[in-house]
């Protein structure tokens, strides 16, 4: 399951990030995202656009793309 399946509210661990793209791979580690962290989605825009997370007691704003590669499990 990905993050962007997630519903709204719900909290997920996160299993897998992409290491096929180093820059993005750097980017969600400077930005506290890190195996094993917990995430909660707490919205979703609709028609496909950006949503936005809670990891670590911050709110971060992440596109669909990067969303659908982040590996989730609740």
């Amino acid at each position: 399951m990905n993050l962007y399946n997630c519903q709204k509210g719900e909290n997920a661990i996160i299993k897998y990030l992409p290491k096929t793209d180093e820059l993005s791979y750097k980017r969600f580690v400077s930005l506290g995202i890190n195996i094993g962290s917990n995430v909660c989605l707490k919205q979703k825009s609709a028609f496909g656009g950006p949503c936005i997370i809670e990891c670590n007691g911050k709110c971060i704003g992440l596109r669909k793309l990067d969303a659908v590669q982040i590996g989730v499990e609740q």
